[in-house]
């Protein structure tokens, strides 16, 4: 027997077509293990207004125990192991005015901000920085000249080039039902900084240029992925109005699909028995964390009105908690396997009132109170404890997310981790803006490609430095294998290369 059956089960009812994790019973002769190869999975996770300097106070260099973590990024100890540090990327070939820059773009500008690199190049910093990194990150093309060649106004017009993220969910061989996920945490007030909101409030862009948005409402996303089968999009009338009334009626999603449930089971060994009732009882119990989210954001960008913050000051890490339940969810189900997901808007000025200011610089001792607006903290003086306790917070968020996904075994071995790319990084440097020395961490070997446990520290000469686009060009081809010529804009003239010190 050569034909085996899909991965992807669901259970339906009205409304409702939840996607089942892989089960041997299904998905393989009788007595026979799965021997299908890993989904490849890949999730990019931004933060704003770059990193507290604490980040780069590593110890060491190479692999293994050969370099150590700053106290700041202790929390990425449990995943050490299978974890990427890169130092010395940038992101800013991509300038319209880099060649004709004054002084020269390959000019160094001296700086001392006590983490290690005390040169930047002229061309890396980028205005304004908080609309133009941001919506270069995931394309490294510049948006200003994209917009211009559409006939758009560059300042005003909420255009922008295709990023990564949709490069691959339109080049997957196999569809999944969402080709990818937008997602988002904190919807922080801030600055548009001379462009349209959409630059600082969004991470992907689609083939024509149009920005997806990010959806930071747990309730949304929970009821998407159980009406993965109802509309890919979550338009489909009767999916919207089910979960209206499961709403209403204070109904659980599984309620409608027990017949459907008792059925499968029938069909299914003693060990997918078990996994089947754990996973219901997971979605069950991630169902009640959802709905006891509060509704509703931490303000709007485009409102620029004051924020009113949720009476409970916990209730962002409750969001947190829970939206990455949902992202592991939707990964361990093969709903998607593309997700971005935004913790919060660039130049966000959201008071981060539940982070307790600590002094990462002392290993996190507690100093008093709690942290002040995010973008005024990137521009204290010195190593502002808060600036570096809410990178602190992000970087908890993400550890969360990792715990969670190197928890679930996959079905072709290894975890989720383990066979996916999670990459974690911001648009710039720190309080300088530079668009050098990104702050960029890998997580998870994507099913063997890439190395894990190393530091990598590129080279920071000017002839020799590395660009984010030759990180995605590696994803694209060595990892997707999707044989891409060419990713991103580099206006010196220099091609796209592999980065090999990245690949196992």
């Amino acid at each position: 027997m050569n034909l085996r059956p899909s991965r992807r089960h669901v259970l339906r009812a009205a409304g409702i077509a939840l996607a089942l994790p892989w089960m041997e019973s299904l998905n393989a002769p009788l007595g026979h293990a799965a021997d299908a190869a890993a989904p490849k999975r890949f999730i990019p996770v931004y933060f704003p207004n770059g990193a507290s300097v604490l980040w780069w106070k590593t110890t060491g260099s190479g692999s293994g125990s050969a370099w150590q973590l700053s106290p700041l990024l202790s929390a990425f100890e449990p995943f050490k192991k299978k974890m990427q540090l890169i130092r010395q990327l940038g992101n800013f070939s991509w300038r319209s005015d880099l060649l004709s820059m004054s002084p020269a773009w390959n000019t160094y500008r001296e700086r001392n901000d006590f983490c290690g690199v005390c040169k930047m190049p002229a061309g890396a910093f980028v205005v304004p920085s908080h609309s133009r990194d941001p919506s270069a990150l995931l394309n490294c093309i510049d948006g200003d000249a994209y917009r211009s060649s559409k006939g758009q106004a560059p300042l005003s017009s909420p255009m922008n080039g295709e990023t990564v993220d949709q490069l691959l969910a339109r080049s997957m061989p196999q569809a999944t039902s969402l080709p990818s996920m937008q997602l988002g945490l904190l919807d922080g007030i801030g600055s548009l900084d001379e462009r349209h909101s959409a630059m600082s409030r969004n991470m992907s862009w689609n083939k024509e240029g149009t920005a997806l948005g990010k959806d930071i409402d747990p309730k949304r996303v929970f009821d998407k992925l159980v009406a993965s089968g109802a509309g890919a999009a979550n338009t489909d009338p009767q999916a919207v109005a089910e979960a209206q009334r499961r709403r209403a009626l204070d109904l659980s999603a599984l309620d409608g699909i027990g017949d459907s449930a008792t059925r499968l089971q029938q069909r299914l060994g003693k060990s997918d028995r078990e996994r089947l009732d754990q996973f219901l009882t997971g979605v069950r119990e991630l169902e009640v964390k959802v709905q006891r989210v509060p509704d509703g954001t931490t303000g709007g960008a485009s409102s620029c009105m004051p924020i009113t913050l949720p009476a409970d000051m916990k209730a962002n890490d409750t969001r947190a908690h829970v939206m990455n339940d949902l992202i592991v969810m939707a990964l361990q189900c093969d709903v998607t396997r593309i997700v971005t997901y935004m913790l919060d808007n660039s130049r966000s000025d959201l008071v981060y009132s539940w982070v307790p200011r600590r002094d990462w610089d002392k290993g996190g001792a507690m100093v008093g109170g709690t942290c002040t607006a995010y973008h005024e903290s990137q521009h204290h003086t010195g190593v502002s404890p808060d600036f570096a306790s809410i990178t602190r917070w992000h970087i908890e968020v993400v550890a969360d997310l990792l715990k969670k996904m190197d928890a679930v075994q996959d079905a072709s071995g290894g975890t989720l981790l383990d066979n996916s790319l999670v990459m974690f990084s911001s648009d710039m440097h720190h309080g300088d803006h530079a668009s050098f020395d990104l702050p960029m961490a890998l997580f998870g070997g994507g099913g063997g490609t890439f190395k894990q446990d190393q530091l990598v520290s590129l080279p920071e000469t000017i002839e020799d430095m590395r660009q984010l686009r030759d990180l995605y060009f590696t994803v694209l081809n060595n990892y997707f294998g999707l044989g891409v010529t060419s990713f991103g804009t580099d206006l010196r003239g220099v091609p796209n290369r592999v980065m090999a010190e990245l690949l196992a």
